[in-house]
């Protein structure tokens, strides 16, 4: 809601980690989609470039959406992002 200050979906709330693997809160807005991706390196990253999405798009259907990832073993470290689908 663009009248609202307070009103901020896709703000992250955490990152927790879990047996196995991370799970990912945010701030969503009933009804609209969004697609969770990772990287394991932000030195090169373009907002269109270097980014893996975890699977397809998630309809959200509560204001905080949650989405558990179990990354490899073999992954040191990875970083997340969820984009707003259009």
């Amino acid at each position: 809601n663009p009248a609202d200050p307070l009103s901020r979906p896709g703000r992250l709330l955490d990152l927790t980690p879990a047996s196995p693997g991370f799970v990912l809160r945010w701030e969503a807005a009933p009804g609209a989609r969004y697609t969770v991706q990772w990287t394991t390196n932000l030195a090169f990253l373009t907002s269109t470039n270097g980014w893996t999405p975890l699977g397809p798009p998630v309809l959200s259907l509560q204001p905080v959406m949650t989405y558990t990832d179990a990354p490899p073993a073999s992954v040191r470290q990875r970083f997340y992002r969820v984009q707003l689908e259009p």
